[in-house]
């Protein structure tokens, strides 16, 4: 079985920004708290930094950009997980610890029950 590639998230430092490399292509992301709502956030940069899509909402279980289409997006899902099964949400105590945000290429199959 393939090893799940993960997008480490410092979640001392919001709002966050790094690069990340996908098959596509290099994608820069923006990390964001809303200390009001309680939840992250994530905007979608391009290479360059031109602005694909912002303010992308972290929920647990579900990738991210589901039910967007835009060619500008990666090829592969990001997707916030808890391997553990624990977790119910996605806040500051269980981000980068026991939930993470998951490269999923697809290719493991998990899809399929």
């Amino acid at each position: 079985m393939p090893q799940k590639k993960y997008v480490n998230i410092d979640t001392k430092h919001m709002p966050y920004y790094q690069t990340i490399k996908l098959d596509d292509g290099n994608y820069n992301l923006r990390f964001n708290w809303n200390e009001i709502g309680r939840f992250y956030t994530v905007d979608l940069f391009d290479a360059k930094n031109n602005l694909i899509y912002a303010g992308e909402r972290l929920q647990l279980n579900q990738r991210l950009w589901r039910g967007i289409w835009n060619e500008k997006f990666p090829m592969e899902t990001l997707i916030p997980i808890d391997d553990s099964g624990k977790e119910t949400e996605i806040n500051p105590a269980n981000l980068n610890v026991t939930v993470f945000l998951c490269v999923d290429d697809g290719s493991d199959g998990s899809d399929s029950n």
